[in-house]
């Protein structure tokens, strides 16, 4: 059954992002799907004043993880599209780098015009989740359109 809904859906490769990505298959059945993957670019330690002077090396070295993740970042997003086709989705992969990655999802949002972002939550708790950031909380905050966060409590990591 085609749908006019437009979905972004923030996946990452993660068993939470595939949980979502499923989910999100029954719940939307035949919607438009862009499968949304965000890579942050590796941060420059060697800039002047942080660590001393830029040594070109270092920024070769940035420059090869940089395209190694990019090139990462496209195979998942290809496996992704993949998994959504299956799930029943008219899909394909947006693949962007930004920083933080809650910006680049929203960002992608807004370029696709989607009716929905969806994320997974991996249910890192409030002390992990205040020390590493929480990509759905941070979209939460930020996004001007539907969110729908969902939570996959069997890959959840255990407590302590």
């Amino acid at each position: 059954m085609p749908s006019d809904t437009v979905l972004l859906i923030a996946y990452d490769g993660s068993d939470s992002s595939k949980h979502a990505l499923a989910r999100a298959g029954a719940l939307f059945p035949g919607a438009k799907a862009f499968i949304g993957i965000v890579w942050e670019p590796t941060p420059v330690l060697s800039a002047p004043g942080a660590l001393g002077t830029i040594d070109p090396l270092d920024i070769e070295s940035q420059e090869r993880v940089d395209k190694a993740v990019n090139e990462t970042a496209h195979r998942v997003a290809g496996e992704g599209v993949e998994a959504a086709k299956a799930a029943g989705f008219d899909a394909e992969a947006k693949v962007t780098e930004d920083a933080p990655t809650w910006h680049g999802i929203v960002s992608l949002a807004d370029e696709v015009d989607a009716d929905v972002i969806v994320v997974g939550s991996r249910g890192h708790g409030r002390m992990r989740s205040a020390l590493l950031g929480s990509v759905s909380q941070g979209v939460l905050h930020h996004a001007h359109r539907a969110v729908l966060v969902l939570r996959d409590d069997e890959h959840k990591p255990p407590k302590g």
